[in-house]
């Protein structure tokens, strides 16, 4: 199969997610409607080539984080949700990296981060990296840091930025956090064609 057609067989897997979705939803909430017809229209600009995969792989991701917010208000569906997600982080563009902020430095319009990657491991194979690295597994989870090596990341004021209040994400503005002080705490990092478009935080019992 040609790179082309590979390219239209995963966004009409990704529509009939989103028609699955739309579909539930439909008789529960206008603006999750909205939102799903949104998501409808940016495949089929993309089957037709009228925009650029990195802006409209950028705006999906956004308007699904929103979607997701919403999931955890108890006001979507969650399965159908996540199968969504999942079919857009497989997408070649796009990729996730779990980091600890160790420091960042705004300067303008832009902000410099150091990360320290780590893993996110869960049952056996949590239990079994924590006595490799002989250290006590707290929970059916294991955050695993395996290198001291920081890397650089730059963030626009433009990027969306979902923080935790408790256990329930919400968003916040580029300027709020930098004023919350996000060292040390671990975000995932959405990253389209390179440039950072969403920071999620990571839960941690």
């Amino acid at each position: 199969m040609s790179e082309r057609n590979k390219r239209r067989a995963f966004i009409v897997s990704l529509l009939v997610a989103s028609v699955i979705l739309n579909v539930s939803l439909f008789l529960d909430n206008r603006n999750l409607r909205i939102s799903m017809n949104f998501l409808s229209s940016w495949m089929q600009s993309e089957i037709q080539g009228e925009t650029s995969v990195q802006e409209s792989t950028e705006r999906l991701i956004q308007r699904l984080t929103l979607l997701e917010l919403k999931s955890e208000s108890g006001q979507s569906g969650e399965q159908e949700l996540l199968e969504l997600q999942e079919s857009v982080m497989a997408l070649p563009q796009v990729t996730r990296l779990l980091a600890l902020i160790k420091e960042l430095k705004a300067d303008g319009g832009e902000a410099a981060l150091e990360l320290d990657m780590v893993e996110w491991l869960t049952g056996q194979e949590a239990a079994a990296a924590a006595e490799a690295d002989g250290q006590v597994l707290p929970g059916n989870f294991y955050v695993r840091n395996a290198s001291e090596e920081h890397i650089p990341a730059t963030l626009g004021r433009n990027v969306q930025i979902a923080v935790l209040d408790g256990t329930v994400h919400k968003l916040i503005t580029y300027d709020e956090f930098l004023a919350e002080g996000p060292e040390e705490r671990l975000f995932y990092f959405i990253s389209v064609g390179g440039k950072v478009v969403l920071l999620k935080e990571q839960y941690r019992p």
